[in-house]
């Protein structure tokens, strides 16, 4: 089932090449407006969501073929759970520092002032495909590690139906906006379908046990709360900033340690697991 498995794995992909060919109906800048935004937004996912999905795969399978469903469904909830950690705050970064970020990478040359509101107000939109990616990864990997590719696959197909129509749709009230916030939606839509299959599939539950959730909803809402605050700090520093006249480049140099170290300082208040493993992993190293 190569075809299939790779299909249901290019979803986020795919929906990219669709959201740059619709792109190019708006008129002249929103093309390289949605190619800057998703190249900024590509590497949290890259160092978040690829990674723990690639980490988890062998894992997984290994679990699948011994039948330790019990182990399965708790790594299953850990590795979400990482995702949460670090792809939430990711997301509330990038929202409160998309300003900065473009100005400070993009705004030279012949890149005029409108050309960065395009891009920057591209990239808001955007951000809440972050930890949809993320945590939509470990599902994907137990469901094809498990055998349901073709299951995946139609996934991927609704995700990306779900992408045009949404963008048809929104295009009557916004312009590349109704690109980006359909690419977010279809992003949650497939993820939310995996837990859905997940579950009904019984893949993280052993005989004769009851299907339950492997969402981490108390490690969400504290990682979101840690993340709000988060983002909450940046803002009033950066109004702060602006008031000191300083420009996008010292804001953005202030901002990324700013907001890690409000972030990080907070999850080892509430003695964040997640954070605990990341720190023991560096120190066996």
């Amino acid at each position: 089932k190569a075809p299939q498995t790779v299909f249901g794995a290019a979803a986020y992909q795919l929906g990219g090449v669709i959201a740059m060919f619709m792109a190019s109906f708006l008129g002249e800048g929103n093309v390289t407006a949605l190619y800057l935004a998703e190249r900024i937004l590509e590497f949290p996912l890259a160092l978040v969501g690829i990674a723990l999905g690639t980490a988890s795969i062998s894992n997984f399978s290994y679990l699948i073929i011994r039948d330790q469903r019990c182990e399965l469904k708790r790594q299953m909830r850990q590795v979400i759970a990482l995702g949460l950690c670090f792809s939430l705050p990711a997301a509330f970064g990038v929202l409160a520092l998309a300003w900065p970020i473009m100005e400070s990478f993009f705004f030279h040359g012949n890149f005029e002032a409108g050309s960065l509101e395009l891009t920057v107000r591209a990239l808001v939109f955007y951000t809440p495909l972050i930890p949809a990616v993320v945590i939509g990864r470990p599902m994907l990997a137990a469901l094809n590690a498990s055998g349901r590719a073709t299951q995946t696959m139609f996934i991927s197909v609704i995700s990306l139906a779900v992408l045009i129509l949404g963008t048809i749709l929104l295009l009557s009230f916004f312009s590349l906006e109704a690109i980006t916030i359909s690419s977010s939606l279809a992003g949650w839509v497939n993820t939310g379908l995996l837990a859905l299959l997940l579950r009904r599939c019984r893949v993280c539950c052993a005989p004769g046990e009851q299907p339950g959730g492997v969402f981490p909803w108390k490690s969400f809402a504290a990682y979101f709360c840690f993340s709000l605050g988060m983002f909450a700090g940046l803002i009033f520093m950066q109004m702060g900033m602006e008031q000191l006249g300083l420009g996008a480049i010292p804001r953005l140099a202030v901002g990324v340690p700013l907001g890690a170290a409000i972030y990080l300082g907070a999850c080892r208040l509430a003695k964040s697991p997640e954070l605990q493993i990341v720190l023991d992993a560096f120190r066996k190293k």
